[in-house]
């Protein structure tokens, strides 16, 4: 029953380890697509003849950085904040 117990805990710690990295990945893509934002960019929300994308993660981030600032605003970075200080935690959990 012990060792049913331990595969079970391992599994856990595994998946919180995958969760944590998955979310502080997302978070970082994020947060670099908001740094190099431009209203210049074409988006869900701005239609423009430029070809040219100034975001770093190009048209992907361009849509995702606008979708994000035109719908949630610049709490958008509190949020990221959050779940970035909130990692460390579910880190700390599964170990």
């Amino acid at each position: 029953m012990n060792k049913r117990n331990n595969k079970n805990e391992e599994k856990l710690s595994m998946y919180s380890k995958i969760l944590s990295w998955f979310v502080s990945s997302i978070c970082f893509l994020i947060f670099l697509s908001l740094l190099s934002y431009s209203q210049k960019d074409p988006s869900f929300f701005v239609a423009t003849d430029s070809t040219s994308i100034n975001n770093l993660l190009g048209k992907h981030g361009a849509f995702i950085a606008s979708l994000f600032l035109e719908t949630i605003g610049y709490s958008v970075i509190i949020i990221l904040l959050f779940l970035t200080f909130y990692i460390p935690h579910i880190r700390r959990t599964s170990t």
